[in-house]
């Protein structure tokens, strides 16, 4: 929770720089790229908390083309958030080897088996 927090942070600071059409300083942006990247170490569900980062920045894009009907992707000031999304990226496709042998590994078979749905709850009790 404290990686999303984190990222979530980060993430309203560049929509407030954007917004006044100032680029993100050179350290938020490689700590956003660490955070994201992290984030998607720690846990593959974490990949929820960088669509709806990127469902953001579309809707930031879409709400300033409606406005001046010019696209605002080629400005400078956009030219970091272009780096975090591309390293962001970068650091998930180091774990696109390893997700093959994910599945069928010993923590996944619960997923595969034919138990009830409230088996996840029963092994929490016991």
């Amino acid at each position: 929770m404290l990686l999303i927090i984190a990222s979530l942070s980060c993430l309203l600071q560049a929509i407030g720089k954007l917004r006044q059409q100032q680029s993100l300083s050179g350290w938020t942006t490689l700590f956003l790229v660490a955070i994201n990247t992290l984030q998607v170490d720690t846990h593959y569900f974490f990949v929820i908390s960088l669509a709806a980062q990127g469902l953001v920045c579309l809707w930031l894009i879409w709400q300033h083309w409606r406005g001046s009907k010019s696209m605002p992707t080629n400005q400078p000031y956009w030219q970091r958030i272009w780096f975090v999304a591309l390293g962001t990226l970068a650091g998930c496709l180091v774990w696109f080897p390893i997700l093959p042998t994910i599945y069928g590994s010993e923590p996944t078979t619960w997923v595969k088996a034919n138990h009830s749905v409230a088996e996840p709850v029963e092994r929490l009790l016991l």
